[in-house]
Formats: structure tokens, C-alpha cells, sequence
């Protein structure tokens, strides 16, 4: 299968492709650490790496893409080109979030040691965090992902060992040792990998509605009285 997979969703940006058959399969992935500035960068980076695959537009069939949760912006930015690419081509589009793809990638590197539950945590700044917790595999998390402080992550273990991955592990950790929990750091990347996404996408199912999870609401606020009056 021929697949394109983007993430925008953090502070990277990265974009894979699989084309071929499984017996001659091409593999490309490129990914720059990006605060910001992903949607100017991503046209031209997935241009590159389609390029270096061989792989041209009109022979894609199935592009994936994280669906959050993530910065406002970076997540629409994938979404977004998703949408214009299925428009152009006819492809499929299929999604994971970016705390799933996270666990995915964790389990298939060995975390966590056994007998611990998966939590990824991933900074959302203001004292928040984005957090899901996962026992045995990406496809059994205890919940949805949610926003909680440090303190309300780890007391949601309800005392179970866990070991924990993502740009929020400083955080958990030291509210792990002031609450006496039983949890460790892992070593696995802190944002996702489009090239895990791109391995997993021809097994996922193909998404009819493309839609951002966001955890938190948007900060910008509707002006109450300040909309000016329709005209009959």
C-alpha cells in the first residue's frame, strides 16, 4: 500500500512514507524539531520525502495523520492538508491520536517493564497536562484522553505501579515522589513519529470524518455584544 503519514501535532514535524509492494517496499521519513512554523514547512517536506520514495500524488492511497491532542494550530495544520489530499486524490484518510500513537510506539520498543501500566503524559502548559494510561497495548487505555496537574495524573493511578513517557514525565515524577506513587520514567521519544504511523496505517480503518481532538477548549473567546446585528 502506498501511504503518506504527517505529524504536526507537537514540536516536530515529521512525515513518512511506505510505497511498494511488501516484497520490494520503499521506505522515506524526514523530521525536524519545529516550535512552530509547521504549516509552511510541511507541503515542501512532504514533496521531499514522496521524491526520495518515488512515490508520486496520483498513486497514493491512504494518508494518516495524528489527530491530537496538540497545539490548536499543528494539529489542524495535518488535518488540514489530509482533507486537501483526499479532495485531490480519492485516498483514504485514517487517523490515531497522538497519545495512542505514542503508546503504540512505547510498547513495540518494550516499555513498559512488566507489570506496569503506560502512561504518556505530555505537557500542555499552565500547569496542565494531556494524559492517557494504557495496560498491556495501545488499543486498551483505561480512559479518555483528559487534561489533570501532575498531581491529579498520578492519583488517578488509584495506587497501581507505572512507568510514564512524554514531555510531561518531569512533572509526573516529582509529583510521584511527594504523593509516595510507584512510578518510573521511561526512555521514548517525547512527540510522535509519523514513521511508527505510516507502519500501523495500512491496518487502521479509514476515517469518513477527519476531526481534531482537542482536550482543552480554544483560548479565543467569542466578544459577548460586540457582533454586530445581521441585516434582514
Amino acid at each position: 500500500m502506498n501511504v503518506l503519514a504527517m505529524d504536526t501535532s507537537l514540536g516536530a514535524l515529521s512525515v513518512s512514507v511506505r510505497c511498494g509492494p511488501p516484497s520490494a517496499l520503499r521506505r522515506a521519513d524526514a523530521c525536524e524539531v519545529l516550535s512552530s512554523g509547521h504549516a509552511e514547512r510541511l507541503v515542501p517536506m512532504v514533496a521531499d520525502v514522496m521524491a526520495e520514495a518515488g512515490l508520486e500524488f496520483p498513486h497514493l492511497q491512504r494518508v494518516a495523520v495524528t489527530l491530537g491532542p496538540g497545539t490548536f494550530t499543528g494539529v489542524r495544520t495535518a488535518i488540514a492538508t489530509a482533507r486537501a489530499f483526499r479532495l485531490a486524490t480519492a485516498c483514504d484518510v485514517v487517523g490515531m491520536t497522538t497519545l495512542a500513537l505514542m503508546a503504540s510506539g512505547a510498547f513495540a520498543s518494550g516499555v513498559p517493564p512488566a507489570g506496569r501500566l503506560l502512561m504518556i503524559a505530555l505537557d500542555a502548559r499552565r500547569g496542565g497536562l494531556y494524559v492517557q494510561t494504557f495496560a498491556g497495548d495501545a488499543e486498551a487505555p483505561l480512559g479518555p484522553p483528559v487534561e489533570l496537574t501532575a498531581d491529579e495524573a498520578v492519583a488517578s493511578l488509584a495506587g497501581r505501579p507505572a512507568a510514564v513517557v512524554g514531555s510531561g514525565v518531569p512533572h509526573v515524577i516529582d509529583a510521584a515522589r511527594r504523593l509516595g506513587a510507584d512510578v518510573v520514567p521511561c526512555s521514548a521519544p517525547d512527540t510522535p513519529s509519523a514513521a511508527h504511523l505510516a507502519d500501523l496505517a495500512p491496518g487502521l480503518a479509514p476515517l469518513r470524518d477527519i476531526v481534531p481532538l482537542y482536550v482543552r477548549p480554544p483560548d479565543a473567546k467569542p466578544q459577548i455584544g460586540k457582533s454586530l446585528a445581521r441585516s434582514a
